[in-house]
């Protein structure tokens, strides 16, 4: 805050011999000369406030701005914070129970029990139904051999999915599913076991008549004769009772019914089993993994953006302060309007004073100290 003027007459010690209208005069003068300087000062320091108010306003709206601006950047951290946070969830949540190897194997089992059905189908089936077109055989042995794929979303959401999801609520129902296809697996691998040995019999058979038929027609001399003709009849007779024997064993049947139901649930099993764990390697190397580091680096950019903004927002509030300390230092205007105000008035009283009242100031400033202070000096009326 400025101080308040000293009274040029206080300062301005005059013989006593000076007169009264030169005293006078020199303190009009002095009081001019100072209400010109304020009035500069006045001018400039309206200026000056003008000014630096100005320029404390543009760092006031640019602080406005980028203060929405890091709102908006936050808002996209926190954004894409919350995207890797759920994908790493997903991410962590896909980890399959079972390794890639073990995926695969099933994999390769799921196709090779589609294939030896498709095989099956094709064979036996298409020609059994007079299918004598190849290209329709084919479709319809494929269509078939689909079966193992219409039954896997039945076994992934009865067995599969719930023992993924809660193993122990889930125990008992797998259990029993595991179970009874062991024992139908067993089953059916014995009936074609079974049926395999039948067949290696009869083959071991027909071998030994083909042998014999050979061993007569080299003991005949006449291969033509009737008698040589009806043995080989009667050998071919024993071939077909064979073969006629091996067709309608109830084992042949039994083989091809059980291994058709066991290729067609065993490949739904081995594809519930792999896809799941293939699906579980894809997602977290293929679309997961590539993706949360997508979002890491752009989550780092962000970052950085975020941080130039800040740092643009402490140069902008340096200056701010700078500027406000400025204002603070400034003398405010109405303490310089009222210390001219008051000059002014003092100034009136001097050109207004009558002689009687100059006479009496004369002798007042005569003795200027009394008891070591200076005398109060009357302005207008007022001290």
């Amino acid at each position: 805050m400025a101080q308040e003027p000293i009274h040029p007459e206080g300062n301005s010690f005059q013989p006593p011999h000076q007169p009264e209208s030169d005293r006078l005069q020199h303190q009009r003068t002095f009081i001019q000369q100072e209400i010109q300087e304020l009035d500069t000062e006045i001018r400039q320091t309206r200026q000056d406030q003008q000014q630096t108010y100005g320029s404390l306003q543009q760092h006031l709206v640019k602080i406005d701005s980028i203060n929405k601006d890091i709102a908006r950047q936050n808002q996209s951290v926190s954004e894409t914070e919350a995207d890797i946070a759920s994908l790493e969830e997903r991410y962590k949540k896909a980890a399959p129970k079972y390794s890639l190897f073990a995926g695969l194997l099933y994999f390769v089992a799921g196709l090779s029990f589609v294939a030896g059905d498709l095989i099956i189908s094709h064979e036996i089936v298409a020609y059994a139904l007079n299918i004598r077109n190849t290209t329709e055989a084919w479709f319809f042995a494929v269509g078939l051999a689909m079966v193992s794929v219409l039954l896997k979303p039945v076994y992934d959401r009865l067995i599969e999915g719930p023992y993924l999801q809660n193993q122990e609520k889930s125990q008992k129902l797998y259990a029993s599913f595991k179970i009874t296809l062991a024992i139908f697996s067993v089953l059916t691998l014995f009936v074609l076991g079974w049926f395999r040995y039948e067949a290696y019999r009869t083959d071991k058979m027909k071998q030994a008549i083909t042998q014999n038929i050979k061993n007569l027609q080299l003991q005949q001399a006449d291969q033509t004769s009737a008698s040589a003709i009806l043995q080989v009849e009667k050998q071919m007779q024993q071939v077909d009772v064979l073969n006629q024997g091996l067709v309608t064993s109830p084992f042949a049947l039994a083989s091809f019914v059980l291994s058709g139901v066991l290729f067609a649930v065993a490949g739904a099993v081995c594809l519930g089993v792999s896809f799941p764990i293939l699906q579980g390697f894809w997602f977290r190397w293929l679309q997961a993994g590539p993706k949360l580091k997508r979002l890491r680096k752009l989550r780092l950019q962000k970052q950085q953006r975020l941080a130039e903004i800040e740092g643009s927002l402490s140069e902008h509030l340096i200056q701010k302060g700078t500027l406000e300390n400025k204002l603070s230092f400034l003398t405010p205007l109405t303490d310089l309007t009222e210390r001219r105000n008051r000059l002014r008035q003092h100034l009136y009283a001097l050109t207004e004073l009558p002689s009687s009242e100059v006479s009496r100031e004369a002798r007042l400033e005569s003795s200027p100290v009394r008891n070591g202070h200076p005398l109060p000096q009357r302005m207008n009326g007022n001290h």
